[in-house]
């Protein structure tokens, strides 16, 4: 199992009554191999001008061999300055089995 990096730069648009205005915020992220069909993952994110707290999220991510993922963890979406629970599921397209 190999170690993944990814970053990526998220275009926003905010509309406060009259103004509107876009924003983009940086993040990167990094998953890497715990056991054989375990991986954790973490993220962070600079924040948009309007969230509260910068992004950022700590997981844990089950592998199916099917190449279907189960994900439990923390995120803040930068509304809060507090985590949340989040859990997510994953398909794979295009074949992307183990």
């Amino acid at each position: 199992e190999n170690t993944l990096a990814h970053a990526g730069v998220p275009c926003a648009q905010r509309a406060d009554g009259n103004r509107t205005r876009d924003a983009t915020a940086p993040y990167v992220g990094v998953q890497f191999p715990v056991t054989r069909d375990i991986s954790a993952v973490a993220e962070y994110g600079t924040r948009f001008g309007s969230d509260r707290a910068a992004r950022s999220g700590l997981g844990a991510v089950w592998s199916a061999p099917t190449g279907h993922q189960v994900a439990l963890g923390g995120i803040n979406i930068g509304r809060s300055h507090e985590n949340q629970f989040f859990v997510g599921v994953g398909y794979p397209i295009g074949g992307g089995k183990k």
